[in-house]
């Protein structure tokens, strides 16, 4: 009989097989598309406001982050579409995670 913890333990960490890793990568890193495309498109339509309303984060206040203009916006989305694709496909893939999370963590 196993112990509750030696389950929990086996659960989280027995090795995994390779494809899994790879099906389970591809599956989060093709959501970003989803989301970006679809679920948050309305980010998007931010890019045409004027930026005299722009009223920074802290982390906007800190950092020397520009306004976002519909330039930002478009490829800011557009790095990490790219950077996503890179992933979920296996291409490069430590420089597309840094880069997707770079971008996709403030959201």
């Amino acid at each position: 009989m196993d112990t509750l913890t030696g389950a929990v333990g086996r659960w989280w960490f027995d090795p995994l097989p390779l494809a899994r890793i790879a099906w389970l990568r591809t599956f989060f890193y093709a959501f970003v598309f989803v989301d970006v495309l679809l679920t948050t498109s309305w980010v998007a339509r931010h890019g045409a406001v004027s930026t005299e309303l722009y009223d920074p984060l802290f982390v906007g206040r800190v950092l020397p982050l520009p306004q976002p203009t519909r330039t930002v916006v478009v490829l800011t989305a557009l790095v990490l579409l790219l950077a996503a694709g890179l992933d979920a496909a296996g291409r490069v893939p430590r420089l597309a995670q840094r880069r997707v999370i770079l971008f996709f963590w403030p959201i």
